[in-house]
């Protein structure tokens, strides 16, 4: 054990224990009921609902902290995770058919090209060789597939296969490093798509990746502060003036990205990849639920219908 280090001495505790630790922190709930939530949620995880209730610089709760209150946010959150997940899916998809298919438009006599350096300039030759280690661990992690099966089977392939098998099998870390790879021109086309200049589309596919992996692991959402930021220099097209007055609204886009940037960026995306969606509508019905606690934690301003991007 490093120096200085404490030791962990905490034991775990049955969950009537831990039921009972939260009625004594002044939660007020029905002690069967609050079990039942433990059982089936966790302590940990329903607990992470209960932060923005607890007294500075106490354990306890502040007055009137119920369990129907913290239920109500864990269950808005499990909603709200579903709707961005469906937004954030229809873009990832387009984005890994997009990268498939202006990549080999590029190299159409070689579905193998990705392999040589060179066809990926924007990565240094280090930055390359961890992307290859990367599609082939996910190649091995997807060898049951049938297509990655028949690849193997027919013509020995397997740590390597064509790039569309590549798109289809890794996961989106290795989008966005094949993304971030790409020559210039390229890159270019697939970002042109929505509208965002290449090197900041970069940062967007980089947050929309962080947000993806929160959702997917069903993590407290609502909340959540994305480490991966994003810049207002999009780009210059008016497409983009809904979206940048969005973003103009989450006064530390330096230092993270809102639920609401991430929401906004994804009602800007899902209007040209799929824009007979009623995504949007949906997104707004579940916003407008959403009480004054739920609104401030997702960085939604108190204007935000008002906005051209949710009109």
């Amino acid at each position: 054990m490093a120096e200085n280090m404490k030791q962990y001495t905490k034991k775990p505790m049955s969950n009537a224990d831990l039921a009972d630790r939260l009625i004594a922190r002044k939660l007020i709930a029905d002690k069967g009921q609050l079990l039942h939530a433990l059982e089936t949620v966790g302590y940990f995880r329903l607990t992470g609902y209960l932060y923005p209730f607890r007294k500075p610089g106490s354990e306890e709760y502040e007055d009137g902290t119920t369990f129907e209150k913290l239920w109500g946010i864990y269950t808005f959150d499990r909603k709200l995770r579903q709707v961005a997940s469906d937004a954030l899916a229809r873009i990832e998809v387009a984005v890994r058919t997009m990268v498939v298919s202006h990549h080999t438009a590029a190299f159409p006599n070689d579905a193998f090209q990705y392999i040589e350096h060179a066809s990926l300039p924007g990565l240094k030759l280090r930055r390359h060789t961890e992307l290859l280690n990367w599609i082939s661990r996910s190649m091995g992690n997807a060898k049951g597939d049938p297509d990655l099966t028949h690849l193997k089977r027919e013509y020995g392939i397997e740590d390597y296969p064509p790039v569309w098998n590549v798109m289809e099998h890794s996961p989106f870390g290795v989008v966005t490093l094949f993304y971030e790879g790409l020559d210039a021109p390229i890159k270019q086309k697939v970002a042109n798509a929505f509208y965002i200049q290449p090197n900041a589309f970069l940062g967007v596919l980089m947050a929309l990746k962080s947000a993806r992996n929160v959702c997917a692991h069903h993590s407290r959402f609502w909340n959540k502060h994305i480490q991966s930021r994003i810049t207002l220099n999009l780009g210059v097209r008016r497409e983009l003036d809904p979206l940048l007055e969005c973003l103009r609204k989450q006064p530390d886009l330096d230092r993270y990205t809102s639920v609401f940037a991430i929401l906004s960026i994804c009602a800007h995306c899902i209007q040209y990849v799929h824009p007979q969606s009623d995504w949007k509508n949906r997104c707004k019905a579940l916003v407008d639920s959403a009480d004054e606690t739920l609104l401030r934690g997702m960085g939604f301003p108190s204007d935000w219908k008002s906005l051209a991007l949710w009109q």
